[in-house]
């Protein structure tokens, strides 16, 4: 049996496959642009994602919270890097003890790396005392959450009409 190529892409792995996908994505190694890549106006993810106080059409954020990101309509596989990686530089330009919410409204599908990513963010929230909170989930990634038992780990808002 042959051995399964690596899937590591952090960032601060130099791997080929870890560096082609950055160059895919138009980052560099620390995550900022890469050398002849320029990132879209007031948003750091390339476009996928919007940034801002409350992002959705029907997301209003709670008073406490202090930042609104829309997820991606896929979390999974493909964009779990980008995603976390700017969900974390939000936080980071948070002070401790906010609120971030993300905004699942138009996100249609979360797999095993989109929960990861979920949960990676949420530690790093942990360790400055602040919190995550997920507006307007599926049914089926509320069942995910309570399925890995992920639920507790999140304050969850409204559930979608």
């Amino acid at each position: 049996m042959g051995t399964r190529p690596s899937t590591n892409d952090s960032p601060d792995k130099s791997t080929p496959g870890a560096i082609r996908g950055r160059r895919a994505r138009g980052l560099a190694r620390d995550g900022s642009a890469a050398e002849g890549e320029t990132p879209a106006p007031g948003n750091a993810l390339g476009g996928r994602f919007q940034i801002g106080p409350g992002v959705g059409k029907d997301s209003v954020a709670a008073p406490d919270v202090a930042r609104c990101i829309a997820a991606p309509e896929e979390l999974g596989l493909d964009t779990r890097v980008e995603f976390r990686e700017g969900v974390i530089r939000e936080l980071n330009g948070l002070p401790d003890g906010a609120a971030l919410a993300i905004d699942l409204t138009p996100t249609l599908r979360v797999d095993s790396a989109g929960l990861s990513a979920l949960m990676l963010v949420q530690r790093h929230a942990e360790t400055r005392g602040q919190r995550v909170v997920l507006q307007n989930p599926s049914d089926e990634l509320r069942f995910l959450l309570a399925l890995t038992h992920m639920a507790d780990l999140f304050d969850v808002e409204p559930k979608r009409p």
